[in-house]
């Protein structure tokens, strides 16, 4: 019989707005499956241990620095931009140590829209294909949704048999008996709450329309922002002469002080914020997006 034990979930986090923001683009441009591959991909290459995910962790070494390296490998296995982008502008707000759950996220945002569970099966020895198939049925069965089993063989649970469903494990280990008395539980009835609760979960909504900016600079005085801006405005006219300018406070701490942020509104939508931004970096002027 296998007991249940309930792990506590993670609330709100931070990688998970960045996943968030990435799927709705996705679902714009219709390209989740695209970008999924490529996660799937990245997360691979964090996990490796080729000391990427170190390096992008490590607080030492500047953001700029963490950015040309992630450029270097993005261009190597070829990312799509929208997933670079999502990732250097992490790595610009100092989340580049996220990135392993900000992939993960991702994934499990992919999973829901399709109607998928992951299960995360952990074994003594290796299960035979044709009782993981079985397994594979009798969990559709319980929570009427397409399972995709991952597997592990762990020698240290002695015997039996542990399952991650969402955020339950169902444990039937020798290991769970010897380090506690037997629980048991409606182990039909969680799995099926738990599947409920994952449906229910809303798909991520498209973005409003008109919320983009592009942020072009950061200066100590709002002075220097409006001189910067005009001249900027009048060398490139054929970018920037139908946006107006904005200018946001920032207080850094850090003992860093305040800082005026350049940004230039309105525009339509995320794709036509990067295509600009895309002509800008052409003519070697600082530029990325932001959605206010």
């Amino acid at each position: 019989m296998i007991c249940l034990q309930e792990i506590s979930e993670i609330n709100s986090k931070p990688s998970a707005r960045y996943a968030l923001a990435l799927f709705s683009l996705c679902q714009e441009d219709k390209t989740n499956n695209e970008i999924e591959k490529h996660v799937l991909n990245l997360l691979e290459i964090l996990k490796s241990g080729n000391g990427l995910n170190s390096f992008l962790r490590n607080p030492t070494f500047s953001s700029s620095d963490q950015e040309n390296v992630f450029g270097t490998v993005s261009r190597k296995i070829k990312l799509p931009q929208h997933l670079h982008n999502t990732v250097c502008l992490m790595i610009r707000k100092g989340r580049g140590y996220d990135l392993v759950n900000f992939s993960e996220d991702f994934l499990k945002l992919c999973s829901a829209s399709k109607n998928e569970l992951t299960v995360h099966i952990r074994t003594a020895k290796k299960v035979s294909d044709v009782k993981m198939g079985a397994l594979k049925k009798s969990i559709e069965k319980i929570t009427k949704r397409v399972v995709r089993l991952e597997s592990e063989n762990d020698p240290n649970i002695i015997a039996g048999i542990e399952l991650k469903v969402g955020s339950f494990l169902f444990n039937s280990s020798v290991n769970s008996k010897l380090e506690s008395p037997p629980n048991i539980s409606k182990t039909k009835s969680s799995m099926q709450s738990e599947t409920k609760k994952t449906q229910t979960t809303k798909t991520p909504t498209k973005y409003a329309k008109g919320v983009y900016r592009i942020q072009i600079a950061s200066l100590r005085s709002e002075t220097a922002i409006r001189k910067k801006w005009l001249l900027l405005q009048t060398k490139n006219k054929d970018l920037l002469g139908n946006l107006k300018l904005t200018i946001e406070r920032a207080a850094l701490g850090g003992g860093q002080g305040i800082f005026y942020r350049m940004q230039a509104s309105p525009l339509a939508s995320r794709r036509e914020a990067e295509a600009l931004c895309a002509k800008m970096k052409r003519q070697k002027l600082g530029c990325f997006v932001v959605r206010r």
